[in-house]
């Protein structure tokens, strides 16, 4: 059976009283029955609580996959937004709104920055990468998208649009 915590549970007493609620048992202290766990079991826990995670796991690990095998203007434009080389914290692979990852994503500036290859150019791509930007901005994210050729080409031209996209939207 698959249970989820739903987004109101902000503290770990309230990801409990969730999750008991749940399960049918009581909040501690209120008559609950603590179970003994394992040590291996143990390692999922956060301070001998049940860890939450409020993505979908499926989601978590495709972003967490498309991690690794960066394609090479994605490898080109890291290389130069890492570390706070703009002077802002930009990630990469980051889920936005629980199911689109987004290439790069400055959470000051909440920008979400897509490198576009040959693959965006097909019909059906470009539909949902409109839908998908549509979502996006519906929920105040700004989208930026750039190809692969511009990356190649005038990166200094790239990153300085985003320098300056960053510091335009930075509360």
């Amino acid at each position: 059976m698959r249970m989820s915590v739903s987004s109101w549970a902000t503290t770990d007493d309230d990801v409990e009283k969730s999750l008991g609620a749940m399960l049918g048992i009581a909040a501690e202290g209120v008559g609950a029955h603590k179970c003994r766990i394992s040590q291996g079991e143990r390692a999922l826990t956060k301070k001998g609580r049940a860890r939450v995670h409020r993505l979908p796991p499926s989601v978590l690990d495709k972003s967490r996959e498309l991690r690794h095998p960066l394609t090479p203007p994605e490898k080109e434009l890291w290389r130069r937004l890492r570390d706070h080389q703009l002077g802002f914290h930009i990630r990469r692979q980051h889920v936005l709104l629980g199911r689109y990852i987004a290439d790069f994503y400055c959470a000051d500036a909440r920008l979400c920055i897509e490198v576009d290859g040959d693959s965006h150019a097909e019909p059906d791509q470009i539909e949902y990468d409109a839908a998908r930007t549509r979502a996006l901005e519906t929920e105040g994210y700004r989208v930026m998208r750039f190809t692969n050729r511009d990356v190649f080409r005038d990166l200094k031209g790239v990153l300085e649009t985003i320098t300056q996209a960053c510091k335009a939207f930075a509360a």
